[in-house]
């Protein structure tokens, strides 16, 4: 069981359009980005997880050329302007294998045996029958073995934890305070003085006032 990492230079070219109007086809947006001269391959709309409602925005394919860098250079898709392109946010948590369901790289590249996300049978996904309306026992987990839940469940024991970015914690309150020693001083910090001649220097000083020649 194995997986291999797709070069740099190989990996498609992604980018996010917001302002794009829900009533524009993905169709028509990339037949528009093809006749501007970039390596459009695919145009997806994303929509809402809860209420499957469209965004104002589509994420586009490209291949990885130098041209399709450009889609980040144009100024209108579709006669409309004012529109933002930008790459698409990384996750904090890595991306699961749908072959295998383990994480950390993509179905693309893995060579192990497929695994179902549903249950523990010797199966891929696909060729899974169980039917989440239907079925008459809970989902199991190929990851850690429990059931209850899939494999693709966040909160499974064995999912990576997501590292999220913020300030960095405070300091217990109950710490003990650690105060650096000061440095020791080279000259005394209270010089004695004699009423009479002035300070007076313990050894290793300067005698006051100076003997004359």
């Amino acid at each position: 069981m194995f997986h291999t990492y797709t070069p740099a230079e190989e990996r498609k070219i992604r980018a996010v359009i917001r302002g794009l109007p829900k009533e524009i086809d993905s169709v028509d947006i990339l037949e528009d980005l093809k006749s501007q001269g970039l390596p459009a391959l695919e145009v997806h709309r994303l929509f809402k997880a809860k209420t499957k409602e469209p965004y104002d925005l589509v994420q586009v394919v490209l291949d990885p050329t130098p041209s399709g860098r450009d889609i980040f250079n144009i100024k209108s898709v579709c006669h409309i302007s004012g529109l933002k392109i930008e790459p698409p946010h990384k996750k904090n948590s890595p991306g699961q294998c749908h072959k295998c369901q383990l994480y950390g790289h993509s179905a693309r590249n893995c060579h192990a045996r497929p695994r179902c996300v549903k249950c523990l049978g010797d199966h891929g996904t696909a060729d899974c029958s169980r039917q989440k309306d239907t079925a008459t026992e809970p989902p199991a987990c190929v990851l850690c073995g429990q059931v209850g839940h899939t494999a693709n469940y966040r909160g499974c024991p064995r999912a990576p934890r997501v590292q999220t970015r913020g300030k960095p914690p405070r300091a217990s309150q109950h710490a003990p305070s650690v105060r650096p020693h000061p440095a020791p001083s080279m000259a005394p910090s209270c010089v004695p003085m004699d009423s009479t001649r002035g300070p007076v220097l313990y050894p290793g000083y300067l005698q006051w006032p100076l003997p004359r020649p």
